[in-house]
């Protein structure tokens, strides 16, 4: 009894928090013009850069893993890029909770193309690949602002369930729908039903937790699990599927470049979205490397035993479901 009273306690003391970190500093702190928001991100990056360097190591194993040729003295100077970018991320992220449309859509523009026309057109649903570079955050919350299609974005939630409650709703206040990467397929088919065209957002860069049942390729030359979801998904709904591709062109104004992947996934093999995803990724890195989230272990995951047999059934099951 007294254990369960103590979980109780500690939940609720968890809660309080919460509520009180977002009520009383988060919100009311969103309110500032962003130039006071940047004066306060450059405080947090002088605190990374002298007293609390945040995830350093991590930041420079993954960074040799990527970049074997690099002398230590350049990672250690993307790594201090990167806090940059992190602290400018946070203020960036913070103002994202009370942003106005109108200050938005300056801030988050889309660059002209004939996939951008396409995908503008409103003509059909589509699957749109993102990462986490540059500022995601930003792309989430602009998406309904760019595309006629219903939003809809593909996510993890947050261990904390308040947080994620309210972060979401503030994401979705544009019309973006956030939906659970565990349910989202009864989502996605009820707007389907309603005759709606769809565009959902997948960050695809993001760890998968089951890694027998992801789908493994080389990512910088290293063995690496990537989230299936976003092929899947073009092979069942039969959806084109776009690459986006974020810009900073300005301190907090950024730039979104949509590139066709697949315009019809039934034609193409197993594997193909993926490794055409994985190569664009790539290039996008390589374009900025201090701008992609590195502060993550990229390579927790090693190749397990038996990798190849992993790969063959993982087709196998594909193929069956698909094809």
């Amino acid at each position: 009894m007294c254990k369960v009273s103590s979980s109780i306690g500690v939940a609720l003391l968890c809660q309080f928090m919460s509520r009180l970190v977002y009520y009383c500093f988060l919100l009311p702190l969103s309110w500032l013009p962003m130039f006071l928001l940047y004066l306060v991100g450059d405080l947090f990056y002088l605190i990374l850069r002298t007293v609390f360097p945040y995830r350093r190591d991590t930041v420079l194993e993954n960074l040799s893993a990527a970049f074997p040729y690099n002398s230590i003295k350049e990672n250690k100077r993307i790594f201090k890029q990167n806090q940059r970018y992190m602290a400018d991320l946070l203020a960036e992220g913070v103002k994202g909770l009370s942003i106005s449309e109108r200050s938005l859509k300056k801030r988050m523009l889309l660059k002209t193309s004939s996939d951008a026309e396409r995908l503008l057109s409103g003509k059909e649903s589509a699957i749109l690949l993102g990462s986490h570079s540059n500022n995601w955050e930003m792309l989430i919350l602009a998406q309904a602002l760019l595309f006629p299609q219903k939003a809809i974005g593909i996510g993890k939630p947050l261990s904390k369930a308040f947080m994620d409650k309210k972060l979401n709703a503030r994401r979705e206040r544009f019309g973006m729908r956030v939906v659970n990467a565990t349910n989202y397929s009864n989502e996605i088919q009820m707007y389907l039903d309603k005759g709606k065209q769809v565009s959902i957002l997948v960050l695809a860069d993001q760890a998968p937790h089951k890694t027998d049942k992801a789908y493994w390729t080389k990512h910088f030359g290293l063995d690496t699990p990537f989230s299936f979801g976003g092929e899947s998904m073009a092979h069942k709904y039969n959806m084109p599927v776009y690459f986006l591709r974020t810009s900073r062109i300005a301190r907090g104004h950024y730039e979104v470049d949509v590139q066709l992947v697949c315009a019809g996934p039934k034609e193409t093999p197993y594997g193909f979205i993926m490794e055409r995803y994985v190569q664009l990724l790539e290039e996008q890195i390589s374009g900025n490397v201090a701008r992609w989230l590195w502060t993550h272990r990229r390579w927790k995951h090693k190749a397990p035993e038996g990798l190849e047999k992993i790969k063959q059934d993982h087709a196998t099951y594909f193929k069956k479901k698909y094809k």
